[in-house]
């Protein structure tokens, strides 16, 4: 064997033995090699763009190769709730909004969801592979500089909720949040299920810490996506209360998701 042989057989010991002595190496490495894995798997749904453009079955391939990713990281959530998707209608879908596996969370959920589109800022769009994967499998991408076009682009996805029986998927936070408790929601996607007159399918998402090399103690690798009632925007006149409603019973479930993990 030459020399550079023996040099990567002595690295790869060398990584393998800091990944399962070292808890923070382990969750730094288990990071990078999720966003590796996670721009590998974007490329199925562009091989089938000139198939099916825009359509958010082509994200199917890639959401079915990120479960089998996560199994083999030991990551692994636990849907509950399904009963309450209802697939003859569109609507808007709000979950909370954490980290980089919230991409994982939309791969668990997608195949029970679809048709289904996710309202992302604009600038994800330069994210290397996966934000034009996600431009092929149909996401909306929104300008957030400017909140008045913001919604007026909302606003014309009405048609499509209605007639398409599309679900628009936001994360209504607006930023990521590791806190004990949900941040505030913006209005855009309950303005959005009022003027459209659709329910909102609340789903809520236990803290997930898995890369989290900070932490103290080895952090649980098992997560649980909630699915909770479908709240209907029919009669609604206050958008303040009905938009406390929601978080109300989201950061509820989201709390008890935590203390029993």
């Amino acid at each position: 064997m030459d020399k550079d042989g023996i040099w990567w057989i002595c690295v790869t010991i060398f990584i393998l033995s800091l990944a399962k002595f070292s808890r923070r190496f382990r969750n730094i490495f288990n990071y990078w090699c999720y966003m590796v894995f996670c721009n590998i798997v974007a490329l199925f749904p562009l091989i089938m763009f000139p198939f099916r453009p825009f359509d958010s079955r082509n994200a199917l391939c890639g959401a079915t190769l990120g479960r089998f990713v996560a199994r083999i990281m030991g990551i692994q959530f636990e849907i509950k709730g399904l009963e309450n998707v209802n697939k003859s209608q569109g609507g808007i879908i709000v979950i909370n909004h954490q980290n980089v596996l919230d991409m994982l969370v939309l791969a668990y959920i997608w195949p029970h969801i679809l048709p289904a589109s996710v309202v992302v800022k604009k600038e994800l769009i330069y994210y290397a592979i996966f934000g034009v994967a996600s431009w092929s499998w149909g996401s909306l991408f929104i300008d957030r500089s400017n909140p008045q076009r913001a919604i007026e682009s909302l606003k014309r996805q009405s048609e499509a909720i209605e007639e398409k029986k599309i679900k628009l998927i936001f994360f209504p936070e607006g930023t990521r949040n590791k806190g004990e408790k949900l941040l505030p929601f913006k209005k855009g996607p309950f303005q959005l299920a009022l003027h459209s007159q659709c329910s909102v399918l609340p789903i809520v998402v236990s803290r997930n810490n898995f890369f989290d090399h900070t932490e103290s103690q080895v952090a649980s690798k098992r997560g649980v996506i909630r699915i909770l009632p479908e709240i209907p925007t029919k009669n609604v006149e206050d958008l303040s209360a009905f938009i406390e409603n929601v978080y109300r019973q989201m950061d509820e479930v989201y709390q008890e998701l935590n203390k029993s993990a």
